[in-house]
């Protein structure tokens, strides 16, 4: 694997939209921090645009402790692309509940995020929201957007704390999911993916 400074002129995709867990792991590279960002609403496409040289670099999603791999990342990289690692990082996840500003927990009865946090929170879920709706989205911040559109108090999205200025988290909620996530040593391990070395 090969750990090379990424120049600022350099385009590298991520999983959008912006405020996702895999721009969270990026942007704590300094160097990937400072390329060009460019969000994609898939791994595989962002994976197919490096290979076909629309991007320099494609930053993925490889495992979740819990649920285990990320199923299109590595299917797409087995069988679709020829690509090369360049470097891991793994970044430790903690899980939120968000919703509308006087929302409470008793009125909730959807919520939107991405398949592999629910399972980071089946046990909290199970608990507090025992029958609330789960509605997948293709990314934790893509949940937080529709919520934040939606203005409706009875859905919530489970996503990255980057999203508290926009919809409200209530401490002991997000504190209650977050514990549960930090028990089980939840990361996310992230890929950046090239061409060349």
């Amino acid at each position: 694997m090969i750990s090379a400074d990424v120049p600022p002129s350099a385009r590298i995709g991520f999983l959008g939209p912006r405020g996702t867990f895999s721009e969270q792991a990026l942007l704590s590279e300094a160097d990937l921090a400072a390329a060009d960002r460019v969000p994609f609403d898939s791994f595989d496409d962002l994976l197919f645009a490096v290979h076909e040289g629309a991007l320099d670099y494609g930053f993925v999603a490889v495992e979740n402790a819990i649920e285990g791999s990320v199923n299109i990342t590595m299917d797409t990289l087995a069988f679709d692309v020829d690509l090369l690692i360049q470097r891991e990082v793994v970044l430790p996840v903690e899980m939120n509940l968000m919703a509308h500003p006087g929302a409470s927990l008793d009125k909730i009865t959807q919520v939107a995020s991405f398949p592999h946090a629910y399972a980071q929170c089946r046990t909290w879920l199970r608990d507090k929201l025992p029958g609330a709706e789960l509605l997948p989205t293709t990314s934790t911040a893509g949940a937080a957007e529709e919520v934040a559109a939606s203005g409706n108090q009875s859905l919530a999205a489970i996503g990255n704390s980057r999203w508290r200025p926009w919809i409200s988290s209530s401490a002991r909620h997000s504190d209650s999911i977050a514990s549960r996530s930090a028990s089980v040593a939840s990361r996310i391990g992230g890929f950046g993916m090239s061409k060349t070395l």
